[in-house]
């Protein structure tokens, strides 16, 4: 039997799997994945969430699914219609297809997203600007269907997340991510357009807030959420070691940043 909507077809054994591998697979490819401990843990109202990311980069939903353990929730998210069909094991982790050039896409949207909703256990994940875009964009455009879905809401929360990418001290790059303050959606009597800039403002103070604590580049004000390889490798960490095991110290292959704690 063919299922039909993104609750049924989701796979909790695969989603744990996917997300095994999601950890191993960015822990080979970024120095660290930290989140702000400031909101790190949001204080979420009962119901569902509907969790809008800003979209600098191809790692997003990547990044997301790493986070997603955070808010314990069944976590869902829509995906280009026309990728989900050529990648359809996604269908089993809880994403759904959205038709980008249709004129009826946000009607097909709503009505997947309607159902999901009903369920308190459900984090829905979007990247609500559409298209890659610059962390330093201002003022954060995001496209109409965040604000119809907000509206739509009868409890929960919508929570900002802003995520950004950069260099530290390490030849790898690092990630970075923030919670802002969710927004109750309970007795908020707003047009979807309304909601739209609510959330356009919320996710532009979370992008700054993290902005800043990145250019701060201290380690501390983060939750290290992943080591991943640090030191340059080569003939370049050789010789370090080498030094450190004449003086008899213990090789560091990170730079100035302290070794986080496994």
């Amino acid at each position: 039997m063919q299922l039909s909507h993104p609750i049924e077809r989701r796979s909790p054994i695969l989603s744990r799997l996917f997300k095994s591998y999601v950890r191993r697979y960015m822990g080979r490819r970024f120095a660290g994945v930290r989140l702000l401990r400031a909101g790190a843990r949001p204080q979420l109202s009962d119901g569902p969430v509907l969790v809008v990311m800003n979209h600098p980069s191809w790692w997003d939903p990547l990044f997301g699914s790493l986070l997603s353990d955070v808010l314990g929730r069944c976590d869902f998210a829509p995906m280009d219609a026309a990728q989900l069909e050529r990648y359809g094991f996604f269908k089993r982790l809880g994403f759904f297809g959205i038709q980008r050039d249709s004129h009826v896409r946000l009607a097909d949207f709503l009505r997947t997203v309607d159902r999901l909703l009903q369920v308190p256990e459900v984090a829905l994940w979007i990247t609500a600007q559409g298209r890659f875009s610059d962390v330093r964009q201002r003022p954060a455009r995001l496209e109409g269907g965040v604000g119809h879905v907000a509206r739509r809401m009868k409890s929960g929360s919508v929570l900002p997340l802003a995520i950004e990418y950069g260099f530290w001290d390490e030849s790898k790059p690092e990630a970075f991510a923030a919670f802002g303050e969710p927004l109750a959606v309970e007795a908020k009597g707003h047009t979807a357009r309304q909601w739209t800039e609510l959330v356009e403002h919320a996710l532009e103070q979370t992008q700054d807030h993290l902005a800043a604590a990145v250019q701060a580049r201290d380690a501390e004000r983060f939750e290290t959420m992943l080591s991943g390889r640090v030191g340059v490798g080569g003939i370049y960490d050789l010789q370090r070691a080498l030094r450190a095991r004449l003086r008899g110290e213990r090789f560091r292959a990170a730079h100035s940043l302290p070794e986080p704690l496994e």
